[in-house]
């Protein structure tokens, strides 16, 4: 399954919130996840990995395949797990590989079929992440909300974090303080 998203950075938050709301956007929660990541690849132009992450209430294990930063860039296959911890276990022995552990803030929205969040990572400003089921979805939304800030398309959160002069933190254990 391709995940079909966009990234702008350099947003204004309270700009992003009053057009959310002019649009129509219904704002439905705000998350705390928890991850480990499993870090597959050793080549810098490809992104891939497994997530596992949670909310508190519900765990997923996804494996992530990002090359390039176009909207349709990623091949992305999740399920829901139970243990947090103990699925990052099994991950952990399987591929012999020593996770890191991130964590993040999410202030998710919705407008038609369109999954609008703020995202906060330590370190770094505010992300806006557009997600559609198509490219035309993505595109028509980013428009009508026509957000200033810089579009990066579905690059990886590497790119972010060297963006804000934070160069291979999001490699890192990543915390709130």
């Amino acid at each position: 399954m391709k995940e079909i998203e966009t990234k702008i950075i350099d947003i204004n938050e309270k700009e992003v919130r009053d057009k959310l709301v002019k649009i129509g956007a219904k704002k439905v929660e705000n998350l705390f996840y928890r991850r480990y990541v499993f870090s597959l690849s050793k080549i810098k132009e490809i992104d891939e990995f497994v997530r596992i992450r949670t909310d508190g209430k519900k765990t997923t294990i996804t494996y992530k395949y990002r090359e390039g930063s176009g909207l349709r860039n990623t091949e992305e296959i999740e399920t829901e797990a139970g243990d947090f911890r103990k699925s990052a276990r099994i991950f952990e022995k399987a591929l012999k590989i020593k996770p890191i552990y991130q964590e993040n803030k999410v202030e998710k929205w919705f407008y038609k079929n369109v999954e609008i969040d703020i995202i906060y990572w330590p370190l770094i400003k505010p992300i806006l992440e557009i997600e559609g089921k198509s490219v035309k979805e993505v595109v028509r939304t980013k428009e009508k909300l026509n957000i200033k800030g810089k579009d990066i398309g579905n690059k990886n959160l590497d790119f972010t974090f060297k963006h804000y002069g934070q160069a291979g933190k999001d490699r890192g254990n990543l915390y709130f303080k």
